[in-house]
């Protein structure tokens, strides 16, 4: 190997050791932005479970658990998990937000034999059986 071929060999690799540090810290840069979103994504996975295990869906709307196991006497919109509405006692609850569309066939004159359905055990309780 010549003299101009060493040469010519050095500065390829030094060229290609520059341009493998500049990917690497591209990389490394990737790599600290992805690790920052996979501890978002976490947190909001936690959060999620914590609220889907207060919320159960049956009947096609979501109730909120309490404490002692019961449920509110509330509908929740099972998408958004927000309050329902109704507007008088023969009308389904509904989701609040406009854009969403959802509704049941629960209204107020039957939730409180839905909320029985959803926890037979709360009738014993409150006849005190």
């Amino acid at each position: 190997m010549g003299l101009v071929d060493l040469a010519e060999k050095l500065i390829n690799e030094r060229g290609s050791a520059a341009v493998m540090e500049k990917r690497l810290m591209l990389i490394k840069e990737e790599a600290a932005v992805l690790e920052r979103k996979n501890g978002e994504m976490a947190c909001e996975v936690e959060r999620l479970s914590k609220e889907n295990a207060e919320f159960v869906e049956e009947f096609g709307a979501a109730f909120k658990r309490k404490p002692d196991g019961t449920f509110h006497e509330a509908v929740y919109c099972p998408i958004h998990h927000t309050p329902a509405s109704s507007m008088e006692g023969g009308v389904p609850y509904f989701c609040s937000d406009p854009n969403c569309g959802w509704s049941s066939n629960i209204t107020p004159n039957t939730l409180k034999s839905t909320i029985l359905k959803l926890n037979p055990n709360s009738l014993t309780r409150i006849l005190g059986l």
